[in-house]
């Protein structure tokens, strides 16, 4: 359990600082972004666009608290692991070395405090930043279902036209933002995550076998947690894969060919560059997607629980398969 105790807070304290990294490196584009989205927020007249951006960001806060919830309960469980009766001496959660006697009162005290706010600061940091990235990008999937709505029920006149285009090069153009300022952390969070959730499983494995009820449900809580990460931010770009390629098939569907070829050409335009579809990926090597990681293409969507529960299965099926395969060899040693 210490080993995934002192792997949980290395991978916190990267995380949080290449995230902040980055962070300070794209702060323009991210203030431009900001920006973006209050400009959206203040042009939305019409009763549908508004409840369609209610939807997204809706989406986008339930899925942050779903994150806050899942990491801070994680936390929790680890801090209180040394305070409870079965516990024998005055451990710290994140066992480390130090140069005096810290079971000695009040060191004791003074550095478990301490480590309560250091876990709690690491913990509040890197969901804040997730949870910025999934409002942010959700909101990219609400615009890109406005663009497909505007195209739909739009007269085709020029002004119409080239006021979709603009807000689709726009949408576009932070979609690709986020991309370039958030690959190398979906990289670096999707290979540690990798190694920590197989640690994690073999400590729950020991856990059980050991009858350690309290470090057994640490254990599912701390493997729930970063697997929900790992798949929200993979359902996320599915989901702005699949309306970047919506926006094309809205425009093909239009009556654009019953119009003359100066009024119709922007769209055409616009069908031309949404067959490119938006995507996030890890490091440019690997799209986030949940084809990926499940190896399945065909699926049928029913509604959004239906399709979140499909979701769930799926990849979990996949990931309890590979984290097997690795707990079985390091059962052999």
């Amino acid at each position: 359990m210490h080993l995934v105790t002192r792997f949980s807070t290395f991978e916190r304290a990267h995380m949080f600082i290449g995230k902040y990294l980055l962070a300070i490196i794209a702060g323009s584009q991210f203030g431009e972004c900001l920006s973006a989205l209050e400009r959206d927020w203040h042009n939305v007249k019409l009763t549908y666009e508004i409840e369609i951006m209610r939807i997204y960001a809706t989406k986008g806060r339930y899925y942050a608290l779903i994150c806050f919830i899942l990491s801070f309960t994680t936390v929790t469980l680890q801090l209180i692991v040394p305070l409870t009766p079965l516990s024998e001496s005055r451990a710290f959660p994140y066992p480390s070395h130090y140069w005096f006697d810290y079971q000695s009162s009040p060191y004791y005290e003074i550095v478990y405090t301490l480590k309560i706010f250091s876990s709690t600061i690491l913990a509040a940091c890197n969901v804040t930043v997730d949870g910025f990235i999934i409002i942010l990008i959700m909101h990219v999937i609400g615009q890109l279902e406005l663009v497909s709505e505007h195209i739909r029920n739009m007269e085709v006149m020029k002004s119409t036209i080239e006021t979709c285009v603009q807000r689709h090069r726009v949408v576009i153009w932070m979609a690709e933002t986020l991309e370039n300022s958030f690959n190398l952390v979906f990289l670096c969070h999707f290979m540690v995550s990798a190694i920590v959730m197989c640690l994690a499983g073999y400590s729950l494995m020991k856990s059980v076998e050991r009858n350690e009820s309290l470090e057994s449900v640490i254990s599912m809580f701390f493997i729930g947690s970063i697997a929900f990460h790992l798949f929200l931010y993979c359902y996320v770009s599915d989901k702005l894969t699949e309306k970047s390629l919506q926006v094309g098939y809205s425009a093909y569907c239009c009556n654009w060919y019953q119009h003359e070829c100066k009024q119709s050409k922007p769209l055409l335009i616009l069908m031309i560059r949404s067959s490119r579809s938006l995507k996030l990926s890890a490091g440019k090597f690997i799209v986030l997607s949940l084809e990926n990681f499940t190896d399945v293409r065909d699926y049928l969507v029913v509604n959004f629980k239906a399709e979140i529960f499909w979701y769930i299965k799926k990849y979990f099926l996949q990931v309890l398969k590979t984290t097997g395969a690795y707990l079985s060899v390091l059962r052999k040693f």
